[in-house]
């Protein structure tokens, strides 16, 4: 568990707001307590396979399968219920829509079968008990046909075993990327990034698993102690050279060759989570004012949630938001950034500080004396138990892993890699963790019309645009945002069900512009959906 990170959350969370740099100072007795709270971890070993044949339209096909054991009834669908523990079990089937689960003994489970936003959900309730075989039938439907509205899923930032130690990595990772692509196809995704951290050693394998379905697109994740660089679409393995003399001068001529060199054999250098708390892979704000050499700014990473006041991600929107105000844009794109597929990056952590804070209650009760150099680092696990764990589990049961956060990107040529990467650079994608937005201009001529989609430009007329908005979502929206150059327009969403499970949304929206503009549009539903599209362009 990275704990410095942790206690940087929860200061956030609590509205202190402190920088990591303080919050370090914090460790020793964290780590105290870490100590003297160690218990081991009792894990049930008797498991009962489940078999599960996921469909697609009737087709045998890869889906995503999560397990859980706190969950309720709502209506046509389930909901699941936070419990502060972490135990869900996440899986896929493989490419022919098999799937094995172990799950422990003596439980019952809620079974969320999906294949990503624009297909149906299937529930099943199953009792895995000694001896009992259970088999599962999952029958998915098409939702929405991407393909048909011109735009294609994926992940532009995952990882896999070639991050890890045997390729020069510290990471301990065991996913091949065989795994990978099965784990994005399982979600819905038809193209993937696999960005290992500064090797290139996937390439060949990740090239050779292309097929009509999936569209690999060779990549590697590039630290510069200054940032993390995503290199998309370069066979060579560019490396960032630490400058001897540590001046800020020199650190951006380094970083002007690293992305000239990746530019001059046409790939795409795209800027990682630029608000990291780990200040090695963060993008320090001194360097902001060359920012536009890059070709695209992850504005949400899929290892930090998303909307939460002053985190990484509502961090870095804001700053894309300032910079297209700025006339500087980047290309707005996301990555699920998935170490492991199965998605236990957290369940280490939610095991420590229950361990922590039942050690806590039981000092307390028996009267032990807690020193004064743990009373900070106990008030840290009270307030990871009330504020941080809620949220986080939410987060990391529903919105986390491969396919959880996706570029819908537009395409008018064949799904190859150079088209994908170029209609990224050229703004035309969309970002999201579930609903489908599809915002527009559409021009009416004598040769019929033209949509004007994210990343293209449209001419005003008496200082106006009118931008269809096309949404598309499984659960329910709430609020729909318009940012201008000038201004930020609030709205409310009046969603519908069509089928059920498909509720959608089109409307018509009169935006006020500038003679040099953009408009961009966001959706928001709950705590956590949202969907933000790259910017439609204005000129007079």
């Amino acid at each position: 568990m990275n704990t410095d990170v942790l206690i940087h959350a929860i200061e956030i969370l609590d509205g202190k707001n402190a920088s990591l740099e303080s919050s370090r100072e914090k460790l020793s007795s964290w780590d105290e307590l870490r100590a003297l709270a160690n218990k081991p971890i009792e894990i049930k070993q008797d498991k009962t396979d489940v078999i599960i044949r996921t469909y697609a339209d009737d087709v045998p096909s890869p889906a995503q399968i999560r397990a859980y054991t706190s969950y309720c009834k709502t209506g046509s669908g389930y909901e699941i219920v936070p419990d502060e523990k972490l135990d869900f079990i996440r899986s896929q089937s493989d490419l022919k829509g098999f799937c094995r689960l172990a799950l422990p003994t003596d439980q019952q489970y809620l079974l969320v079968i999906d294949k990503g936003f624009a297909y149906s959900t299937a529930y099943e309730i199953v009792e895995a008990r000694a001896g009992m075989r259970t088999e599962v039938d999952a029958k998915l439907q098409m939702l929405v046909d991407l393909h048909v509205k011109g735009v294609i899923a994926g992940d532009l930032h995952h990882h896999s075993i070639h991050s890890g130690p045997l390729f020069g990595g510290s990471e301990i990772l065991s996913d091949t990327p065989e795994e990978v692509r099965a784990a994005m196809l399982a979600t819905g995704l038809n193209y993937g990034a696999l960005s290992d951290h500064n090797n290139i050693s996937n390439h060949e394998k990740w090239r050779s698993l292309a097929s009509n379905k999936f569209v690999p697109i060779i990549s590697n994740e590039m630290s510069t102690s200054y940032g993390h660089v995503c290199n998309h679409g370069t066979t060579t393995n560019v490396v960032f050279e630490k400058p001897q003399e540590q001046t800020d001068a020199n650190v951006r001529k380094e970083f002007e060759r690293v992305t000239k060199e990746i530019q001059s054999q046409g790939g795409l250098a795209q800027l990682n989570h630029p608000y990291s708390p780990q200040a090695a892979i963060s993008f320090h704000e001194r360097f902001h004012d060359f920012i536009h050499i890059f070709d695209a700014l992850e504005i949400w990473n899929g290892h930090h949630p998303p909307r939460l006041i002053n985190t990484p991600n509502e961090k870095a929107f804001q700053l894309w938001i300032s910079l297209l105000r700025k006339n500087v844009f980047l290309p707005a794109v996301a990555g699920s950034d998935t170490h492991r597929i199965d998605a236990d990056d957290f369940h280490g952590m939610f095991e420590e500080i229950n361990h922590m804070y039942d050690w806590l209650k039981d000092a307390h009760s028996s009267g032990t004396e807690i020193s004064p150099s743990l009373k900070e680092a106990a008030a840290l696990v009270a307030s990871a138990k009330k504020r941080m764990i809620p949220m986080v589990e939410r987060w990391v049961e529903l919105y986390f892993g491969t396919g959880s956060v996706v570029n819908l990107t537009y395409l008018v040529e064949d799904a190859a890699e150079k088209n994908i990467l170029a209609s990224i650079k050229g703004g035309h994608n969309v970002i999201t963790n579930g609903p489908i937005l599809m915002p527009s201009v559409v021009l009416e001529n004598a040769g019929g019309k033209r949509n004007i989609i994210p990343g293209n430009t449209v001419q005003s007329k008496d200082g106006q645009i009118t931008v269809n908005i096309e949404l598309y979502s499984k659960e329910q929206l709430d609020t729909i945002i318009i940012y201008t150059k000038g201004k930020t327009q609030h709205m409310d969403t009046q969603l519908q069900a069509a089928d059920g499970q498909l509720l959608t949304y089109n409307t018509k929206i009169e935006v006020d512009v500038q003679s040099e503009d953009f408009v961009v549009v966001v959706v928001y539903g709950g705590k956590d959906l949202q969907a933000i599209a790259n910017p439609i362009f204005v000129k007079d």
